[in-house]
């Protein structure tokens, strides 16, 4: 199939698709050729899948949101939330919640990490485990896989959590081991 030119422009038609590629220039006609044009085609494809995101092929989701079983208000959590698919809702079964998360997030870029589960000043109280001071050092490799997963920040769903002594002490050594901002936010919402 022949170039058609127009006043400086070159209009080529590609086979089957009946649309008009157009190349416009002042100082020098432009003729492309089939090849030319797969060439450009492909480029831009490449130059797209490249600069629109850091990994086009995996899930992206701005917040996740984790409900243990025994949290304050779970069934109205569970309802309000149920037709999400970023929500996951733990167990007391094996293995504990921090893996159970952390593999619920499994190929997924989270920015915030939003918990709704029972506390005490210095204590988050999973079903199938408390994180505490005392124990908070031996969680440190599954918080690091946790702190992997989370790009900005964990989210605890709790007035007391962070207060007092322990709960500074736990706040610290959270954000420690992870490298995250782990913050409070009272309420269901």
């Amino acid at each position: 199939m022949q170039p058609v030119y127009h006043r400086y422009t070159v209009v080529y038609v590609i086979p089957h698709s009946y649309l008009p590629v157009r190349f416009k220039s002042t100082y020098f006609k432009i003729v492309l050729t089939k090849p030319m044009i797969m060439k450009i085609l492909n480029l831009t494809l490449l130059a797209v899948l490249t600069f629109a995101g850091a990994n086009v092929f995996s899930q992206s989701n701005s917040v996740f949101i984790v409900i243990d079983e025994i949290a304050e208000n779970f069934l109205q959590l569970k309802s309000e939330y149920s037709d999400q698919s970023n929500v996951y809702v733990t167990d007391g079964i094996s293995p504990n919640a921090v893996m159970q998360i952390s593999n619920s997030m499994e190929d997924l870029q989270i920015d915030e990490l939003h918990i709704y589960v029972s506390t005490k000043p210095g204590a988050i109280v999973f079903n199938s485990i408390a994180i505490t001071t005392d124990n908070v050092n031996d969680l440190s490799v599954e918080l690091k896989a946790l702190g992997e997963k989370v790009a900005n920040k964990v989210v605890i769903h709790s007035e007391v959590v962070f207060t007092g002594n322990a709960g500074i002490q736990l706040k610290q050594s959270l954000e420690d081991i992870t490298g995250l901002v782990f913050t409070t936010q009272n309420g269901i919402n």
